[in-house]
């Protein structure tokens, strides 16, 4: 009984950051810091709001552990965040905007989410089902991003269950998303030779077809390969770095993959005469970068104009390599 009545909390000293100088500022003074070894920035020990001296590690005598003292989010005594909550909360709000991913009013959405997920009220819960769905669609880069600004101010209960489920997540939803794309791309581009087989082997002299049939496996097969090579960039992408860019321009596709990627793209073709008669896989891509547009819209062309996409079978080989790279290229976790 009188070790409980002799316990008190020492005194903190934090960061405007949120790192944690000395949570024993009477007790060991000698580990006191004007301004932080982390960051540089100034220390605190008394709440700016109101001045109230912030707690630190609560002090029991006879009794010995080992410290697990954080900074605290909010004062205890008027209910203020602290300069790291704010920050922390500033520097989330800031990197919602930088979600690609997210439509703006989504973007708008998870910043007003934010703050309800640093305090333990009854709207933390719905706060966390929002968050999630977000996160959900942001994808891994911004699930850990905003893991790395939040896990030290966010609710323990939010701590526990939300990032690690969100990461899970993420893993099993990427591996199904760049497998569905790469066997699509896979399929796609079997059937667009089939196709082209059936036009190509009618203007040989092969077996006739209708008219129907000839004209619409002629057209049918740019689309589909096109959507291949988009499908096959996305999977490229997603498994590299775990996202990949929107929208069908196949230039802008392959641009978007870092360097490594696209020199490994390029050196999957080994014959020196292949190189000279196709060309680079961008100047591949760049040639067809619409085809998938172009192609499919045909039948709303004005009369008397022509279609835009081009034929030939160098996307096909650019096409081959984009799948042959993928199946080497290790995926995001261990590159």
């Amino acid at each position: 009984m009188a070790a409980l009545a002799d316990s008190y909390y020492d005194l903190a000293q934090i960061c405007e950051n949120g790192h944690v100088a000395n949570s024993r500022v009477r007790d060991y003074p000698a580990h006191d810091q004007v301004h932080c070894d982390k960051c540089g920035s100034r220390t605190i020990t008394t709440c700016p709001a109101c001045e109230t001296e912030i707690r630190g590690e609560y002090y029991v005598p006879g009794f010995i552990g080992s410290s697990d003292y954080t900074a605290p989010a909010f004062c205890y005594k008027c209910g203020e965040p602290f300069p790291w909550t704010t920050a922390a909360l500033r520097a989330a709000e800031e990197m919602a905007d930088e979600m690609d991913a997210l439509s703006d009013d989504e973007k708008e959405s998870l910043k007003k989410t934010l703050p309800d997920l640093v305090r333990e009220t009854p709207r933390a819960r719905l706060a966390e089902t929002r968050f999630k769905k977000l996160m959900k669609k942001a994808g891994r880069e911004g699930v850990e991003g905003m893991r790395g600004l939040l896990t030290d101010i966010v609710s323990e209960t939010v701590r526990k269950t939300l990032f690690g489920r969100l990461i899970g997540h993420w893993e099993t939803s990427v591996m199904m998303r760049m497998e569905i794309a790469i066997t699509q791309a896979v399929g796609l581009r079997r059937v667009a030779a089939d196709l082209d087989r059936v036009w190509v082997g009618q203007l040989k002299g092969g077996d006739r077809t209708t008219p129907e049939e000839f004209l619409g496996s002629m057209l049918a097969a740019p689309v589909l390969r096109a959507l291949a090579a988009e499908l096959a960039l996305k999977a490229v992408a997603i498994k590299t770095t775990g996202a990949h860019k929107r929208g069908h321009d196949l230039l802008k596709l392959f641009d978007a993959l870092d360097q490594k990627t696209q020199t490994a793209v390029e050196q999957q073709r080994k014959g020196v005469v292949e190189r000279v008669v196709h060309g680079s896989v961008r100047s591949i891509l760049a040639k067809h970068k619409t085809d998938f547009e172009d192609s499919r819209y045909v039948g709303e062309m004005p009369p008397g104009s022509k279609p835009t996409f081009a034929y030939g079978d160098d996307l096909d080989v650019a096409l081959q390599d984009l799948i042959a790279v993928f199946k080497e290229l290790p995926s995001s976790g261990t590159r």
